[in-house]
């Protein structure tokens, strides 16, 4: 999990340095395959570490989180948007290398 979350940083950041047709592409690829794998893996281990009978609250409480973070996300990144896009990408990787560490730490528990 930890590994696609990193591809993710690293999407961010290479779109931001050196936007071409073809790092668009190589952003487009890491995202789809570190998005696709991290809502797997991150269901996964909700319903791994849950008890039996908690698993169907565990569930719910991971899919109204990731709503929320997918709904308030782009709004609060927006209010950046005005200085252009770059900020935007600045900050989503700040973001996403700053949750590294606590997905290593999560996970090694």
């Amino acid at each position: 999990m930890c590994n696609w979350n990193n591809c993710s940083g690293n999407r961010i950041i290479l779109n931001c340095y050196s936007p071409s047709d073809l790092t668009v592409f190589i952003c487009a690829v890491c995202a789809a395959l570190g998005f696709g794998t991290l809502n797997s893996a991150c269901t996964t281990i909700v319903t791994r570490n849950a008890k039996a009978n908690r698993r169907p609250y565990a569930i719910s409480t991971f899919f109204i989180f990731c709503d929320a973070t997918m709904g308030f996300g782009p709004a609060l990144l927006g209010s950046f948007a005005i200085a252009g896009y770059a900020p935007v990408y600045y900050i989503s990787s700040l973001i996403t290398l700053l949750a590294l560490p606590v997905c290593i730490f999560s996970l090694r528990k």
